[in-house]
């Protein structure tokens, strides 16, 4: 029934799912310059988003009256939560000390990973358009990135502690790929069940390394806690657009649609609100990605209109 719910969405407006990861990566965004202008330790700050988001989740749970651990599916959800939590971790503690527009180009390692294993485990298409469309995106990574090897020089000198901290932000990014798979698999599931599941788990991970580090010292000034309040809620806002848009689309879509998505919002958003401007290179690095999410969009818009294209009219249009 509920895939069916989800097919009827798709007809009525071709697209929508790549719409809602259009809306999810400017909320995403702007929590990211939420974050970079706070003061508080990233996990720390992590940990307090993640327990004003499952209050914002308890209710819509219980209205739900869906288990969020039903049984035969725990070990998947355990798996996600735990790498959900590693990923936000590791976005959170990047966001802090490298440039947000940085943080974006290291995470579009991501849709590789995703295209990748949803062909080998949910036996997703990936045809001809599909390589095509992620070397395009590739490209473009490169020429945004400008990796050392292949340039000569880089636009932004990294300290030893910045290096590290993208290693980290990378490997945590290629486990946050199966991520994307579980909640595919996952799609018959209802969303509020998925959403707290996924929080319960992050609470506690995200404890441990606290517990550890002993870093359990709230806000003290007014805008460092209405920071927190609004992260949380664009972290609320933005689970929930991304559990929709994998029912509503395939899984190596919307990994390659809001990666590339990512990298041109966080250009425009470091712009604007940290006045950096990138060069001349890293703006064809961004064209190239761009032309590559008008690409899936368009693709994404024919191939259903000829599903839902009467028979009787694709005889006409084949007879002239």
């Amino acid at each position: 029934m509920k895939t069916e719910e989800s097919q009827c969405y798709k007809g009525l407006l071709p697209g929508l799912g790549i719409l809602i990861v259009a809306v999810e990566v400017l909320v995403f965004q702007g929590g990211s310059v939420v974050a970079k202008n706070l003061s508080i330790n990233p996990l720390l700050l992590l940990l307090l988003k993640d327990l004003l988001q499952v209050s914002y989740n308890v209710p819509s749970s219980l209205w739900a009256g869906e288990n969020p651990f039903p049984r035969g599916r725990r070990l998947l959800l355990l798996l996600r939560g735990a790498a959900t939590g590693l990923s936000f971790m590791g976005h959170f503690y990047a966001v802090r000390y490298l440039p947000i527009a940085d943080v974006a180009m290291i995470t579009s390692i991501k849709p590789i990973s995703i295209t990748l294993l949803s062909c080998l485990l949910l036996n997703e298409p990936c045809g001809l358009f599909e390589i095509a469309n992620l070397l395009l995106v590739i490209s473009g990574i490169v020429l945004v990135v400008q990796p050392p090897v292949i340039f000569s020089s880089s636009d932004v000198e990294y300290t030893p502690h910045m290096f590290y901290t993208a290693l980290g932000l990378l490997a945590t990014q290629c486990l946050a790929a199966t991520t994307t798979i579980i909640l595919r698999y996952l799609r018959d599931m209802h969303w509020a069940a998925l959403a707290i599941s996924s929080r319960i788990v992050n609470i506690v991970e995200v404890l441990v390394f606290c517990f550890y580090m002993n870093i359990f010292c709230l806000p003290q000034c007014g805008f460092e806690r209405l920071g927190v309040l609004i992260l949380a809620v664009f972290g609320f806002a933005q689970q929930i657009l991304h559990i929709f848009s994998l029912k509503l689309e395939e899984a190596h879509l919307v990994g390659l649609v809001q990666n590339s998505l990512d990298i041109l919002v966080s250009f425009i958003f470091q712009i604007l609100f940290f006045h950096t401007f990138p060069s001349y290179c890293k703006l064809v690095g961004a064209i190239l990605i761009f032309s590559s999410v008008v690409l899936v969009g368009i693709n994404k818009v024919r191939r259903a209109k000829e599903k839902h294209l009467p028979d009787k009219i694709k005889h006409l249009i084949k007879c002239e």
